[in-house]
């Protein structure tokens, strides 16, 4: 264990130092369970903070006795909305060392009176938060989203001006195969290779049904080792069917899929008679109970042809069904459609995933005006 005392110094860290980059990732893995696969190293943060094509980011750590005992970061990501491209800001990497969540206190005495003073002088996520996010908005960065879990979502909407979007209706999605449900409920292992059958046949005849319509409809599939030229083109047709969405384009399947440091991605693009229809991205990762998960991470489709997602659903999950796979995982909920393929295909709705933004002029405007987000895993940098 670390040598901590109760107090604590905020170390604004955009400088990107390595050693600081080091302990923090350290730090950060240190809360996963042990064997759990890679999630933050140095590389990693400056991939997304430094390297990152729509700017430099922002990091701030807590340090007890030269210890790091709780991060937060800002990403800048490119952005649709309201029919131009803005740089926007994605909070997260926000962890406090158990240690410190019930005690200790800043050892230079924040600014300001009354409870807000207190909460920023004892609660190191509330003062990395707040200082993190002040930096980026000076620097123009007015609008600042999140998808938190749930340890933190109270703090960001009662302490910290952030406002879950209403309109949002994105859930948790997961399709359990045999492998996953036997691992999970012991008295089902005598007929695993029962239900390893049954799981095969069921996903290949779902894949030659779709690829029968698919056929009708002159689809063909590719799967890509870098983006393609025409990926520019299907983003500047489609962006319109959304009011906010991570800006799609050549540039983002590059670094959010194909330079990721730490995963390795499967992307597919979708055509029709040599046009660009589609482009879906996921990963095989370990889940932090150790278990392998086929992780859809994110889609871009023409939302007004319904048969085009369940093609793509099919097509992916025949392409990357493995013995070992656990579970399929994905987020979905706006789009009916989406939800239905979802369901067809064996997944069920677990629990809802809220997505907040900074409660300043342009975050209340997207969450009062804004019904058609675009919000997908990968729109978090953490898969």
């Amino acid at each position: 264990m670390p040598d901590l005392d109760n107090f604590w110094d905020v170390r604004i860290s955009d400088d990107l130092d390595e050693r600081i980059l080091r302990e923090a990732s350290a730090f950060l893995q240190e809360r996963l369970p042990e064997g759990a696969e890679k999630t933050w190293s140095s590389e990693y943060f400056r991939w997304k903070l430094e390297k990152n094509p729509s700017g430099k980011g922002f990091l701030s750590c807590a340090v007890s006795n030269g210890n790091v005992v709780g991060v937060t970061s800002i990403t800048r990501k490119k952005a649709w909305y309201k029919g131009k491209i803005i740089t926007v800001g994605e909070i997260g990497d926000t962890y406090t060392h158990p240690l410190f969540l019930k005690k200790g206190k800043q050892r230079k005495i924040h600014d300001g009176t009354g409870a807000k003073k207190d909460y920023y002088n004892k609660s190191i996520f509330g003062c990395l938060v707040k200082e993190t996010r002040e930096r980026a908005l000076n620097e123009g960065i007015n609008i600042i989203y999140g998808t938190p879990n749930s340890n933190s979502l109270a703090g960001y909407k009662k302490r910290l001006n952030f406002i879950v979007h209403p309109f949002n209706q994105i859930r948790t999605f997961i399709r359990p195969t045999a492998r996953g449900l036997c691992s999970k409920y012991a008295l089902l292992g005598p007929v695993y290779n029962s239900m390893a059958f049954a799981e095969k046949t069921f996903t290949a005849a779902s894949f030659a049904y779709r690829k029968v319509i698919g056929r009708m409809y002159r689809y063909s599939f590719e799967k890509l080792e870098k983006p393609s030229d025409d990926i520019d083109e299907l983003w500047g047709r489609l962006k319109d069917q959304y009011q906010f969405s991570l800006v799609h384009d050549k540039e983002f399947y590059q670094h959010r899929f194909f330079d990721h440091p730490l995963g390795t991605y499967h992307v597919y693009k979708v055509s029709r008679k040599g046009r660009p229809e589609g482009v879906i991205a996921l990963r095989i990762s370990t889940d932090i109970r150790g278990r392998k998960c086929c992780v859809l991470a994110d889609w871009l489709y023409d939302e007004s042809v319904p048969e085009l997602f369940p093609i793509i659903l099919s097509y992916v999950m025949q392409m990357n069904r493995q013995d070992d796979v656990c579970y399929f995982h994905a987020w979905s909920g706006q789009n009916s459609n989406q939800c239905s393929a979802l369901k067809r295909q064996g997944f069920v709705s677990r629990n809802e995933c809220p997505v907040i933004f900074y409660q300043n002029d342009e975050g209340s405007e997207i969450a009062e005006d804004c019904n058609r987000l675009n919000i997908t895993l990968a729109s978090t940098d953490n898969v």
